[in-house]
């Protein structure tokens, strides 16, 4: 193992903090929270985290009339994953590739006579 710790991205933090709250949030609501997940925690990463949910709709923002900037979440415009509802079965099963084959190998230690 590498020894390094895996963490939540800022995406998943963000998206969560919005479910949770079911409410208008500001940056610094946003940074509170995944302060509370993360160590190190760089504003500009929220925000893209932000700016890439909205490109997706699974967020939205308003700015009030101060130019504060408030996020909430809109679960039924999120575009970000898609479902299938059944597998379809392919006409015809599909080959191997060429040069394909599982490699299996036999190691033979020979004790005797060194």
């Amino acid at each position: 193992m590498s020894g390094k710790v895996k963490q939540m991205t800022y995406t998943y933090l963000v998206l969560e903090c919005l479910k949770e709250r079911n409410d208008y949030v500001t940056y610094d609501e946003l940074y509170d929270y995944v302060r509370e997940t993360r160590s190190e925690v760089v504003l500009s990463h929220i925000s893209a985290a932000c700016f890439h949910l909205k490109e997706h709709k699974a967020i939205d923002f308003v700015i009030d009339g101060d130019g504060r900037v408030f996020w909430y979440f809109t679960p039924e415009s999120d575009d970000r994953s898609r479902t299938v509802d059944e597998r379809t079965p392919e006409s015809k099963p599909r080959k191997r590739k060429k040069g394909y084959r599982k490699f299996r190998a036999t190691i033979v230690i020979d004790g005797g006579g060194l």
